[in-house]
């Protein structure tokens, strides 16, 4: 993933990363994931994206 952040500017875009400014360093990006995965959080974050999709979407109610 850091590969392609500092190769293509339109994937490091849509990341939230400023097209112009360098990417975090991979044991930046290595130690974020651990401290996520660790406690969870990135499974709470897609789950409560595809609830608001499924809302969105008209499958469920909020």
């Amino acid at each position: 993933m850091n590969e392609r952040l500092r190769q293509d500017p339109v994937f490091r875009f849509l990341c939230g990363f400023p097209v112009a400014s360098q990417t975090p360093s991979v044991s930046t990006f290595s130690c974020f994931f651990k401290v996520i995965s660790e406690n969870e959080l990135l499974e709470r974050y897609y789950l409560n994206i595809r609830y608001r999709c499924s809302v969105l979407k008209g499958f469920t109610t909020a």
